[in-house]
């Protein structure tokens, strides 16, 4: 398995989400690949091959389980977890963001359980007016948040997320499940990268495996200021 060392004293491996023997999937992966090929990346993107659950919510979660375990294999210090639609913020100059994320990595504090890179309705321990008037790129702490498709875990906490979300699969076999709501379990720090450094990009009329349907575009989708995007509408778990 390929895995870089960098000059940062760690190493990370990224995961990106698929499914196999898919078109849309394949479509999608090709459109990702070509994102990330953007910006200036000193680190490997390995396809990890999910699979389609009745239950939504079941699949993705059984596919980071998969990622953290090939994360534990490949001896990282860091994985990046990545959903197929999560792409690089078009307004990220290519030379900007490996360093941008090199800086927040530093400035993330030992204790926190993940950094999000994306996400949306992100509730933090401050307000949108304190946010705002922030020195930026910087780290906020997070309370809870939805949107599971840009995360960086480090290696000690592989296993606890493993068998957190094993633990909770199990609990809710027949009910719609959110990965991300439950990392919040842990009542561990998480922080989010302020401004976002990934989108969840969405082409209007794709169609949404997690959903089942086709999708219309989120009015959080394409905003990286997370801090004034939290009033805008959530589609509903069930």
């Amino acid at each position: 398995t390929t895995t870089t060392t960098t000059q940062r004293e760690f190493k990370l491996n990224a995961y990106v989400m698929t499914l196999p023997n898919d078109t849309i999937s394949e479509k999608r992966l090709d459109s990702f690949q070509n994102a990330w090929k953007k910006v200036n990346i000193d680190f490997p993107i390995i396809p990890i091959y999910a699979h389609l659950h009745p239950v939504r919510g079941h699949g993705i979660s059984r596919g980071f389980i998969k990622a953290l375990k090939q994360a534990i294999i490949d001896e990282v210090d860091m994985a990046l977890i990545l959903e197929d639609d999560a792409w690089p913020f078009k307004n990220d100059e290519k030379e900007n963001f490996q360093t941008e994320l090199n800086k927040l990595i530093k400035l993330w504090p030992s204790n926190s359980i993940v950094l999000l890179l994306g996400g949306h309705h992100i509730r933090s321990t401050m307000n949108s007016h304190d946010i705002a008037i922030l020195k930026k790129p910087c780290l906020v702490e997070v309370l809870n948040f939805f949107g599971a498709y840009a995360w960086i875990v480090r290696r000690n906490n592989f296993k606890k997320i493993i068998s957190l979300l094993n633990e909770q699969l199990s609990l809710y076999l027949t009910e719609t499940f959110s990965p991300e709501r439950t990392l919040s379990i842990f009542k561990l720090p998480m922080h989010v990268a302020t401004p976002l450094m990934v989108d969840h990009h969405e082409e209007e009329g794709s169609f949404s495996r997690t959903w089942n349907s086709t999708r219309d575009s989120d009015p959080w989708a394409g905003r990286s200021d997370w801090w004034n995007a939290l009033n805008t509408p959530i589609r509903p778990l069930n």
